[in-house]
């Protein structure tokens, strides 16, 4: 009868918007702004139509017949980056338009789908005229604390809409309350488990930036979050400073890994080492295994890493920074053919947006630990920075994605088809082995020039050789 009595009033809002010619209404019988002033004008929709569905648009041909889809969408926007929803709008963009006499009962629908969330997110409502067809634009904002569905909290990953996992709720949960891991007690730990030089180090790179240094070590410490009020290391100072701090903190490894095949691996080391230790030995191991190669370029020949270890570098010191903690995950550094990726628990804050981050940390501590010990040199430029390197090698594209409660980074060798046509032609010509000499044939090339080209292939992973001496032949590996 409740629901009936709402439905009432909103019929007779939309009667006086009509009469009256009102901008908008906030009725307290309905759960969004019925808008009378379009909110979105329709040039504006012509181009999102163009562009298609994506991670803030959503079309639908008609109103769900049930609550529970519209309700979920509307609460997957609210939970990522807002968006709109436009009904009357089929899949590839085309306008259907809706049927005036069934306005009334979509808005009603609207409204229903919005009753079964909570909190409940500020949406906006209108209907458009376009090409003498009404369409009803839903406009949801993004919403400053995690909305729910029955109990169940729904974010949008693209075009698709999925329920968060139990581990990212609960980040999100911890980021708005803003309760840092790095700055909780670690739990067993006394200053025993500390590695005192590294401390002292920290102290002194401290005063060489100009930084406040106290009389009393332990007060500095307090001060700098990394002890706590009753002199308990934190989480920060175990990972930064702490001797083998898996022993508390169990994810707080290392693990890299070598593939020699799609189901054949080989654990190269596993480093369980305090941050500032562990960085500088996983860019020892990775130092001897990147090679220098020769690449021909558009203008010349170079000789080159085979990826780019400053931006290693900084891809393994953000992971270690701004990893998710709660998680009993190591990090992982994969070496694939033609490929390195390096994967952490934790997806980027929900604030962060890859195409332009911000410095968001989620382990402050660390954070400044970190760059006060010269592992980080500006906050917030990781990202760009990393990108900016890649561009500039002639091999390394740079890739980063962050979903399902992780993060991966990859360094990917595949510019190298962009800027030299005969490798290309030669890894097409690799479906069944064959000899240099046979290769020079049939593309019509120098040996010399096929044999530089096969050296690289092969260094990338994505040519093997056969046999030795004069029965030696190449074919494309599993990986190209």
């Amino acid at each position: 009868m409740r629901k009936i009595f709402k439905y009432a009033r909103l019929n007779k809002v939309m009667k006086r918007i009509a009469k009256q010619g009102k901008t908008h209404v906030e009725e307290q019988g309905s759960s969004f702004k019925l808008e009378r002033e379009q909110v979105v004008d329709a040039n504006f929709i012509i181009e999102v139509l163009k562009k298609g569905e994506g991670l803030t648009v959503e079309f639908k041909k008609s109103i769900p017949e049930t609550y529970k889809k519209l309700s979920r969408d509307i609460c997957a926007l609210a939970n990522s980056e807002g968006g709109f929803i436009f009904i009357g709008v089929d899949d590839d963009g085309r306008i259907l338009g809706v049927q005036k006499h069934k306005i009334k009962e979509i808005l009603k629908k609207v409204n229903d789908g919005l009753m079964h969330i909570y909190p409940k997110p500020s949406v906006h409502v209108s209907v458009v005229e376009i090409s003498d067809k009404s369409i009803i634009v839903v406009k949801v904002e993004k919403s400053k604390s995690i909305t729910a569905v029955g109990n169940i909290a729904y974010v949008r990953i693209g075009e698709n809409v999925r329920p968060l996992s139990i581990e990212e709720l609960g980040e999100r949960l911890v980021d708005e309350m803003k309760i840092y891991y790095d700055e909780l007690e670690c739990k067993q730990s006394s200053l025993r488990d500390i590695n005192k030089s590294l401390v002292k180090k920290y102290v002194l790179q401290r005063k060489v930036k100009g930084l406040p240094v106290s009389k009393s070590l332990k007060q500095l410490m307090i001060k700098a979050k990394l002890l706590t009020l009753n002199g308990k290391p934190t989480n920060a100072c175990v990972l930064c400073f702490g001797i083998n701090p898996s022993r508390f903190i169990y994810g707080a490894k290392v693990r890299i890994i070598e593939w020699h095949s799609k189901d054949s691996f080989t654990l190269i080391q596993e480093i369980d080492e305090p941050i500032p230790i562990a960085i500088s030995k996983v860019m020892d191991v990775l130092s001897k295994l990147v090679k220098r190669i020769e690449v021909k370029t558009l203008k010349e020949r170079v000789i080159v890493e085979e990826y780019p270890l400053k931006a290693l570098k900084e891809a393994v010191t953000n992971a270690l920074t701004h990893r998710n903690y709660y998680v009993d995950t190591p990090i992982f550094i994969e070496l694939k053919p033609g490929e390195i990726q390096i994967t952490n628990p934790g997806e980027l804050p929900s604030r962060l947006r890859i195409e332009s981050p911000r410095h968001i940390p989620r382990n402050p501590v660390i954070s400044d630990c970190l760059w006060v010990l010269g592992f980080i040199e500006a906050f917030g430029t990781g990202i760009a920075n990393m990108r900016s390197i890649c561009e500039q090698h002639p091999l390394v594209r740079f890739y980063i994605h962050s979903d399902q409660g992780e993060t991966i980074v990859r360094f990917v060798k595949e510019k190298l088809f962009t800027q030299d046509s005969l490798a290309k032609k030669i890894l097409d010509l690799l479906v069944e082995p064959l000899s240099s000499s046979q290769i020079s044939s049939l593309l019509g090339v120098s040996k010399p020039s096929v044999i530089a080209r096969l050296k690289t292939l092969q260094s990338m992973g994505l040519v093997k050789s056969l046999g030795k001496g004069r029965g030696l032949k190449y074919i494309k590996s599993e990986f190209a």
